[in-house]
């Protein structure tokens, strides 16, 4: 059989960095809507409605992203629990 290290390696990279990149982009997400709360407080007229509206369809879809990242990432965590234990149950690999 293959040796699936590699395989098993490169999951938990990509893991890794899906993870981080998701947590910086809600971390980001947070901080604009802060920002974005604060300029509604000043922010008047038809000009200041048009840029809420944008600004939500824009946020909803950052939302997604991370929802739906969110979940590639824990489909990944249970791929690589497989993976790791078909490895050492196979006897010659550590996960």
């Amino acid at each position: 059989m293959a040796d699936t290290r590699v395989l098993l390696d490169g999951l938990r990279e990509y893991r890794a960095g899906l993870k981080a990149q998701l947590g910086r982009l809600s971390d980001e997400l947070q901080q604009l809507e802060a920002a974005r709360a604060a300029l509604d407080s000043v922010f008047e007229g038809d000009g200041a409605e048009e840029f809420r509206q944008s600004w939500q369809r824009t946020a909803d879809r950052f939302r997604i992203y991370i929802e739906e990242g969110t979940l590639l990432a824990n489909g990944l965590d249970a791929r690589i629990a497989d993976l790791e234990t078909a490895n050492v149950a196979q006897g010659d690999l550590k996960g």
